[in-house]
Formats: structure tokens, C-alpha cells, sequence
């Protein structure tokens, strides 16, 4: 395919796959920042998107992304998961058949707009780590399923996983984690430790690119108001948080208020829907209440990506166990010191962006450390601007080279 005769005719088609709905703003984050990346590959561009999520639910969980960008293409799973017994062996069977005879006249939406794409792009906000058990290889070969069918039918591609590790000592797991990614065609890890566990599962090098988190490519024009006066702190829920941060959050706000450091501590959950953060939110803002009347508040509001961006970019600081809460609030400049569960995913985006390790800590950390560590942050304001521009210039051109390099080679 010559692009420049491409742009004269029909438009240039991307697929954006393994997309997640948008009751976590992490991953209407990413959806928008995968949507303008492809925007920015030429003047003519249609995009796609493949749900991970159910069909009776897409228009509910897109709602963020749809209301940004009306004009793209939502396309349910080809081949939903099933939880059922034996469910995912019977999806797994679907899918391997359609890879052994890819090219059948009727195929879901999703397949035949991957079938017509000029390129197929794997979106981060996913974690390719060892599973463990059969069930959960097999829920992940299911997620990547689109790429692996874009491979088959000899589509240029590339996946951005959040990051890729821990791989784990179980030889199975390396081996569905290899057979995905060395299919997954331009593998664009988004940290160092990423990128080792990549190679160490025989991933070629000229496959092979570092760039930072995606997220970072949103901007917020507004400058940052003179006069902050309150932090802002999210919980992650507590059905899927091994180790809550509650006491731990709640702590930190109560000495910042204490110390006169902010006026106000802002709850700003990140989820709703099914995984809800508002009542986890709201269990520190409750706390801090109970000692402070009247200087903490809840938001339990449906924000968007950009009212959380406004948010943010108030605070003199936020304080999240949200990876991508960290992000948005360094978009907008507010330093963010970040509370990690798995030990490796926030730690290794940190290291990506050139911010202290010290800012990452763990829901168990000495609370007076963590607040000393809050407070040093909070006048780094400029090392957050520096590093997220670094960092946006680095996508800016990587990103789109790799992508545009990947369409080329595959016309």
C-alpha cells in the first residue's frame, strides 16, 4: 500500500483493540489517547474499536469515549469470554478456528473491520503478567485474541501493554506470554522493567520499543491557578485491593491538615460502575471528617477524563492508588506520590518518567514516611511539568514513527 495514493482514496483504517470500558477513567484515558495517536497518522483516518466488554453493555461503558469521539466505530468482542463451565475452553476452540481458517465470508464486525484495517493497534491498560492457572491463560489468549487474528491475516500491528511482568517460574504461562507477544508485531513497552521481560521472552529486538505511558500525550491548556489549596486522595476498591490504603490515606490527609500543608482534602474516585470506588473514597474522606468536620469532601459524581483533569489541576498534590489517577494529575502539573499493590506495574512508570522512586510507596509504609514524602512532592511541582514534557515529546515522535513504520512495512 503506497500511503500517499492511500490518503487520495478511502481512509487510512485503524483498529483499535483490546479496549476496556470507561467506568475506570484510566481507561477512558487510554482510549482517547490511543484514538489520537491514530488521528495523527494522517489526514484521513477511521478508527475502530474492539470491545472487551459485552455487547448489552458497550454503549454504558464507552460513554466517555463515545462523548469525545462520536465519529469512531465500537465493535463488540468477536468471540465473547465466557465464564461458564468450561466456557473459556469453548472460546479458546472458537478462536483457535477462526486463526486455522481466518478468511470465512461471514465473520463478526470486529474480525471483518481487522480484515479491512491498515493497522491494528493492541491498547495499553492491560498487564501481561504469568496467570498461573489454565483458566487465566486462557481469559488472556482470549483478550489478545484480535491481534493474534490481525497476525493471521497479515495486518501490521503493534500492542502496548501497561506493562508486561511479572512472568513468573511456571514454563506454561512464558509460554502463552511469548507465543502472544512474538505475534503482537511492533511491541512498545512503556518501561525498563517492561522491556527486560519482553527479551526474556524472545521477543526480537527490531520488535522491540521503549516509550512512556500513552496517557501522557492528553494535555490540559489551562494554566495551573495560583492559589491551590487542597489535596486530592482516591482509594481503589476493596474487592480488588489485597492491602487497602485507607488508614493509610486517611492518615496523610489528617496531618496535612493538621500542619496547615492544604485547606481541603478532595476524594476524587476514579471508577464507577461494577468496581465502584466512590463507597472506598469515601470510607478516608470519612475519617478525615470525623477529625476535621467540613475540610474534606467527596466528588461522587461520573466525572470525564478532562473534568478529572480540572480537578487535578487544582490540587497542591495527589495521593492515589490509581496508576493512571497519578498520570492525569501530572498532566495538569499537580505532583502525585503513588500508592502501589503489585510492586512493579507504578514503580516501573515512575522509573520511565524520571520522577524519585520515593514517591511510589506501599499501603503498608510508615505513615509519617509516606507523609514526609507527600510533602517533599509538593513543592516538585516543575520536576512533574519537565518530565511530563519529556515525556510527551518522546511519544510524539517515537510513537507515531513506529506506528506509521509498521503500516509501511506491511503494505
Amino acid at each position: 500500500m503506497d500511503q500517499d495514493s492511500q490518503y487520495t482514496g478511502r481512509p487510512l483504517r485503524v483498529v483499535i483493540s483490546n479496549a476496556y470500558g470507561d467506568d475506570n477513567r484510566g481507561s477512558a484515558a487510554l482510549n482517547a489517547a490511543a484514538i489520537l495517536t491514530a488521528m495523527k497518522l494522517g489526514p484521513n483516518v477511521e478508527v475502530h474499536i474492539v470491545s472487551v466488554m459485552p455487547a448489552r453493555t458497550m454503549a454504558e461503558s464507552f460513554r466517555h469515549t463515545m462523548a469525545a469521539f462520536p465519529d469512531i466505530h465500537l465493535h463488540a468482542p468477536p468471540i465473547p469470554y465466557s465464564e461458564r463451565w468450561l466456557g473459556g475452553v469453548r472460546t479458546a476452540i472458537q478462536q483457535a478456528m477462526l486463526l486455522l481458517l481466518p478468511k470465512r465470508r461471514q465473520l463478526p464486525s470486529a474480525l471483518a473491520a481487522i480484515r479491512g484495517a491498515d493497522l491494528v493497534v493492541s491498547r495499553g491498560g492491560y498487564v501481561l503478567y504469568g496467570r498461573g492457572s489454565l483458566r487465566g491463560n486462557l481469559a488472556l489468549f482470549s483478550s489478545l485474541f484480535p491481534v493474534l487474528y490481525a497476525q493471521r491475516v497479515g495486518k501490521p500491528r503493534a500492542t502496548k501493554p501497561t506493562s508486561i511482568g511479572p512472568l513468573g517460574s511456571r514454563r506454561f504461562d512464558r509460554l502463552v506470554l511469548g507465543y502472544i507477544l512474538r505475534r503482537s508485531g511492533t511491541v512498545i513497552a512503556r518501561d525498563p522493567k517492561s522491556k527486560s521481560a519482553a527479551r526474556e521472552l524472545s521477543v526480537h529486538e527490531s520488535c522491540l520499543v521503549e516509550t512512556p505511558d500513552s496517557v501522557v500525550l492528553l494535555s490540559w491548556p489551562l494554566a495551573r491557578p495560583d492559589s491551590r489549596e487542597y489535596a486530592v486522595v482516591t482509594e481503589r476498591t476493596a474487592s480488588r485491593t489485597p492491602l487497602p490504603a485507607t488508614e493509610l490515606l486517611a492518615h496523610v490527609g489528617n496531618v496535612l491538615l493538621e500542619t496547615g500543608a492544604v485547606k481541603n482534602i478532595i476524594g476524587a474516585p476514579q471508577v464507577h460502575g461494577m468496581y465502584s470506588d466512590v463507597a472506598a473514597t469515601a470510607a478516608v474522606i470519612s475519617r478525615i471528617s470525623s477529625r476535621y468536620p467540613g475540610r474534606a469532601e467527596l466528588i461522587e459524581t461520573d466525572l470525564s477524563v478532562e473534568e478529572l483533569l480540572a480537578v487535578y489541576s487544582s490540587a497542591t498534590v495527589t495521593i492515589s492508588h490509581h496508576l493512571h489517577a497519578c498520570v492525569l494529575s501530572m498532566i495538569t502539573g499537580t505532583p502525585a506520590v503513588a500508592i502501589s499493590t503489585d510492586g512493579a506495574k507504578i514503580e516501573g512508570l515512575y522509573e520511565s518518567l524520571g520522577l524519585p522512586a520515593s514517591w511510589v510507596v506501599r499501603p503498608n509504609s510508615d505513615p509519617d514516611a509516606v507523609v514526609a514524602t507527600v510533602v517533599d512532592a509538593m513543592g516538585r511541582s516543575k520536576d512533574v511539568v519537565a518530565a511530563v514534557s519529556r515525556a510527551r515529546r518522546i511519544l510524539e515522535v517515537e510513537l507515531a514513527e513506529k506506528l506509521t513504520a509498521a503500516i509501511r512495512e506491511g503494505s
